[in-house]
């Protein structure tokens, strides 16, 4: 649980966590491997050895313009986009 403050002088809401918006770095699965997060370095770093004529900044630049799915990304760095 979450504590939200409402309005200024009431008390606090207490909030429910939604586990589907969070992204746990221990679960991996298929939708893990289908998206990127331009602030995790190790992701980062996954593109740009893929992509090693781009620099770093490019391929934070490209996240965040074709979204986080990887495939959207991959193909905005390859020029197809």
């Amino acid at each position: 649980m979450i504590k939200k403050k409402l309005e200024k002088g009431t008390a606090f809401a207490l909030l429910p966590l939604n586990p589907h918006t969070m992204d746990s770095k221990d679960k991996k699965g298929k939708q893990d491997s289908l998206r990127v997060d331009s602030n995790d370095p190790n992701e980062v770093a996954y593109l740009h050895r893929q992509f090693p004529d781009k620099h770093k900044q490019t391929i934070v630049d490209a996240i965040k313009v074709a979204g986080p799915m990887r495939e959207n990304i991959m193909r905005y760095l390859e020029g197809k986009a």
